[in-house]
């Protein structure tokens, strides 16, 4: 699977630790935050919302609670930002979850009333519930609206934003602490919600396949000889920590790294590309 670094996540080119600039596979992530034992989805899951409002959403969640509302656990600490070469100005492009489901649902009526605010109309159309349809978000028989799982953590929940070519959030991550990782979850894994009622899946992340092809049209267009090729390394999902435990990267053509996919995301890049006319397998 593509993703970006970190730094190109957030679009900010000095927040970028010294191995900015490629594009990275991270094998381990998996495209939908679904357990290996669950089969499918909610049958009550809702379609996600037009981009803008997701955008808009995630963005306010940065906002409000972002990851130096906890300095020491997410910051500052072991395993925090500053340790993966950033500064601590930057924490304030990253996202934060409360520890609590309590805290989180609290968190989630705030964005609720932002989409009832500046979004009204979409609100009506799901009976007030303005954030269902946005990836992480889900609502209870009782209406009452929730972000995440139902479940307690040690240590809040850091929250990585997916910008597009345009700078607009499509997708979020999670990173979860290793004391808060159980024997069948991920450290990192998708915000997304579509085991529960009215949740939505964060889809898979066809935008990164798009910032490929971006980068061939900058090349053709500015006459550039240099090939885009993407680093893929099974382990840890930063590069730094992946070259710090020894971890051995492989530089694979856009062609080689599409004969890597298989299954549902093998579907999803060929059935993006056949829209717009590009054919990985010949780059």
């Amino acid at each position: 699977m593509v993703l970006p670094s970190a730094c190109e996540s957030v679009r900010d080119p000095a927040a970028c630790p010294r191995n900015g600039g490629n594009i990275h596979v991270h094998s381990e992530i998996p495209f939908i935050t679904i357990r290996p034992r669950i089969k499918r989805p909610n049958s009550q899951s809702i379609s996600p919302t037009p981009l803008e409002i997701r955008d808009a959403v995630f963005q306010e969640l940065i906002r409000i609670s972002p990851a130096s509302n906890y300095l020491e656990e997410l910051v500052t600490g072991a395993g925090g930002l500053l340790s993966r070469g950033l500064l601590e100005r930057h924490a304030t492009n990253y996202g934060a979850l409360p520890r609590t489901k309590h805290e989180r649902t609290s968190l989630a009526w705030i964005l609720n009333d932002y989409v009832r605010t500046h979004f009204p109309e979409y609100a009506k159309s799901h009976s007030g519930a303005g954030v269902v349809g946005v990836p992480g978000f889900w609502q209870e028989l009782s209406g009452v609206v929730h972000i995440w799982k139902p479940r307690n953590y040690l240590v809040p929940l850091l929250v990585i934003p997916y910008k597009d070519s345009n700078g607009l959030i499509q997708a979020c991550q999670i990173r979860l602490h290793a004391n808060d990782i159980l024997s069948d979850d991920k450290r990192y894994c998708w915000l997304s919600s579509p085991l529960e009622r009215h949740g939505t899946s964060s889809g898979t992340p066809i935008h990164f396949t798009r910032l490929i092809v971006q980068r061939l049209n900058d090349s053709k267009e500015h006459q550039l000889s240099t090939e885009t090729n993407i680093l893929y390394w099974n382990g840890p999902k930063g590069i730094d920590d992946a070259l710090r435990a020894g971890v051995a990267l492989r530089s694979l053509t856009i062609s080689e790294w599409h004969a890597t996919l298989r299954n549902e995301p093998l579907e999803e890049v060929n059935k993006f590309c056949r829209e717009i006319g590009f054919k990985p397998s010949h780059s």
